[in-house]
């Protein structure tokens, strides 16, 4: 029998992506790196293209190689890329001339590259870790690179700019420490699923993230017009998603991706009306609900993908990939725009609140008609391929010695299988009910399900033999 989960993880699984993430708000947002000291999009446009295709690279890797968490040689080539590429970024900015594009360029490739292989190796981790508080882990790394930011803008430029050149290379280490936390086995069972993923998925990632560029990338001219400051806007949402971190921790989600999903248009859609109904007052805090939103849209693409990878027998580094690709070029795409829009239609129109109000429409819309939380619970539910002829029994045992249940979740899973509520059980085996959604937490997310009508579906079916 597996060995049993550690019922949090570490402190590291909850802060490692933590780093990453910062590295890419004090980029976007600061004057550290050379992205924004031009006019025109053409540096950051450059940064964000190259980040685009860096993760389309990674999601036709050879499966040779997978999983990439656990082959050694990809960490050092992983630290070299996103390090190197971290700190010749840094250099650019110091030189001038020829030599300052050409280490600029270069860096970017290297960096864009490494940036891809590190999430991508994150996200293969998501995809194997046991515990069921996996959109816990993801919101808490993204609130500590909230702390993140702050501290090294709060620093002057000379020490700041070498933490942030060592930010990849200290979410790598975590990962690598990280490795050993407790995992899923492969699916051992054939889910059916109620709908199938297609590449019609890719539309509401696309359009969202257009959605995001395009604001992000207009919302700093608002100032001259009453409006507010990206630093301001990141105090707002570092609060924000630090609120609703606490409140999944005092009210755990029954369905983690449901939870995130709910987050992300109203956020969104809200956030923009803010700004453009109020901007002398609520301007900070529209843009940190937008932020909120954009970021659970990143850990919904995370968790999802990985999950589908998972029920589909796929490598998730392709999916996950893939995933990340279509909302990076969709931000791309968003932010090129509005800045080709400021450069003819200059920045003191009113066609920036009209836009603004626009992608608030488009996101609605998104949510409303393009992809639905009955779409996202589709993708999860499941139906039984066959019938097994073994006993109940026999299918539970089957199914907790596949899926590399505790002793603990395997008695969980035979009162489930009989159709018992959380406070029979915690009575029958004399636990408290918190230890009970714990333990029905973490084997639903061994067994790759995220309710009771999935789960009876595989436990009808039975495990592969």
């Amino acid at each position: 029998m597996a060995p049993r989960p550690r019922a949090n993880g570490s402190l590291l699984t909850f802060i490692g992506l933590g780093f990453w993430q910062a590295w890419w708000m004090i980029a976007m947002c600061s004057n550290m790196l050379p992205l924004h000291n031009t006019e025109g999009s053409g540096p950051l446009a450059f940064v964000m293209v190259a980040t685009a295709l860096g993760y389309l690279a990674v999601a036709f890797l050879p499966k040779k190689i997978m999983p990439l968490v656990g082959n050694i040689p990809c960490y050092g080539v992983c630290a070299f890329l996103a390090t190197g590429g971290s700190l010749g970024l840094v250099a650019a900015g110091l030189l001038s001339g020829t030599s300052a594009y050409v280490v600029f360029v270069a860096s970017v490739i290297c960096f864009s590259l490494g940036n891809a292989l590190l999430l991508a190796m994150w996200g293969e981790f998501w995809s194997t870790l046991a515990m069921g508080r996996v959109a816990r882990c993801l919101m808490a790394s993204y609130v500590f690179a909230f702390v993140l930011f702050f501290a090294v803008l709060s620093v002057p430029n000379a020490l700041g700019a070498p933490l942030l050149a060592i930010m990849p290379t200290a979410s790598l280490l975590v990962l690598y420490l990280s490795r050993n936390e407790p995992k899923r086995e492969a699916a051992q069972t054939q889910f059916e699923m109620e709908s199938k993923p297609s590449a019609f998925i890719f539309v509401p990632l696309v359009l969202l993230s257009i959605v995001w560029g395009t604001t992000q990338a207009i919302f700093p001219y608002l100032d001259t017009q009453g409006g507010g400051s990206i630093g301001a806007s990141a105090l707002a949402a570092g609060l924000l998603l630090a609120a609703v971190l606490v409140s999944t921790i005092v009210f755990p989600p029954s369905i983690e991706p449901v939870a995130l999903y709910r987050i992300i248009v109203p956020s969104i859609s809200c956030g923009l009306i803010m700004i453009v109904i109020a901007p002398e007052l609520m301007a900070n805090v529209g843009n940190g609900l937008v932020m909120v939103g954009i970021y659970a849209l990143d850990m919904l693409v995370m968790l999802v993908s990985t999950d589908l990878a998972f029920r589909m027998r796929k490598p998730p580094v392709r999916y996950f990939a893939l995933a990340v690709f279509a909302t990076r070029i969709g931000t791309a795409v968003g932010t090129i725009a509005a800045h080709e829009m400021m450069v003819y239609l200059l920045t003191n129109g009113d066609w920036m609140h009209d836009t603004i109000l626009t992608c608030a429409i488009i996101a609605i819309i998104v949510g409303s008609l393009v992809f639905t939380q009955s779409d996202l619970m589709k993708l999860y539910r499941t139906l039984p391929v066959h019938a097994a002829t073994v006993s109940l029994d026999e299918r539970c045992e089957n199914i907790a010695q596949a899926f590399g249940l505790t002793n603990r979740e395997s008695e969980v899973l035979r009162l489930l299988a009989r159709g018992r509520s959380i406070p029979y059980i915690a009575k029958e085996l004399v636990i408290a009910n918190g230890t009970v959604k714990h333990h029905v937490s973490n084997l639903y997310r061994k067994i790759g399900v995220y309710d009771r009508q999935s789960l009876h579906d595989v436990i009808e079916q039975g495990a592969k033999q």
